[in-house]
């Protein structure tokens, strides 16, 4: 699978995003290679490993280390979770007035905001709940917004100008996907004029995601679509009202279609 693949779930052109100004050419090829690399390991399909070991040469030294690891990789951080949030962000759009370009920044950030998690091992990912999280843990957690936006701009950097291939943008946008608009966020701690637009809809898409699908650290059953709704009201303090009006607006139907895809 490459990155341009998912793009396409959501009528996303990559020569557009290129024209746009949201890739260079190389920086976007570079994100291909990447995902069928680390999709590739995920799924221990055959012929990984010559491929891991070209990609590594051409690598930073961010990226070495994801790669290195990448047998414990877990599908559900670089394809299911982030594919769903980004149905959610796109359906949000249809509720928001942004620009062609905004969107597109955006379902790109969704895609990539979970992606240092590539590098955990599967007992961090899966096997643990919260409550027996070491404070290394924690720290994981709680950087991995800053570590996934570092890992892209390394990844996309022109590797002789050493300029970023990407829209700033979409760095901000994964860097502050879990700061709170009451400023008790992280990694931060941002308040709401502080943070990006694309952050604000992501934050509500991926807490909806959180809390209607499966996650690790969450024992309880899922919630429904109107118990995950009235949750994000219940917490308004934390998120735009407005975005949280967006994904209300989107009918239970598609929330419900997008909760089950894998």
């Amino acid at each position: 699978m490459l990155f341009a693949d998912l793009l396409v779930l959501y009528n996303i052109n990559s020569a557009e995003l290129v024209d746009m100004g949201v890739f260079t050419r190389p920086a976007f090829e570079m994100l291909n290679k990447f995902y069928k690399v680390i999709v590739g390991a995920s799924s221990a399909r055959e012929g990984t490993i010559g491929t891991k070991l070209e990609f590594i040469d051409d690598a930073g030294t961010h990226v070495k280390r994801i790669i290195a690891q990448s047998e414990n990789v877990a599908y559900y951080y670089i394809v299911t979770h982030p594919k769903r949030v980004a149905f959610y962000t796109y359906a949000m759009f249809n509720h928001l007035n942004i620009t062609a370009k905004e969107r597109s920044e955006i379902t790109v950030a969704a895609l990539l905001h979970d992606i240092e998690k590539t590098s955990w091992n599967n007992l961090l990912l899966y096997e643990k709940s919260y409550t027996d999280f070491t404070e290394e843990d924690k720290r994981r957690i709680y950087d991995h917004p800053t570590n996934s936006a570092a890992l892209i701009r390394e990844l996309t950097k022109d590797k002789k100008g050493k300029l970023p291939g990407a829209s700033e943008e979409i760095f901000k946008i994964i860097e502050q996907h879990h700061e709170n608009i009451d400023g008790t966020g992280y990694p931060h701690k941002l308040r709401n004029g502080q943070i990006a637009l694309g952050a604000k809809i992501i934050r509500v898409a991926d807490s909806y995601d959180a809390m209607t699908a499966d996650r690790q650290y969450r024992k309880q059953p899922n919630m429904t679509p109107e118990e995950a709704i009235a949750d994000l009201y219940a917490n308004v303090s934390r998120y735009d009202p407005q975005m949280i009006k967006a994904l209300e607006a989107v009918p239970v139907a598609d929330r419900v279609g997008i909760a089950h895809i894998a």
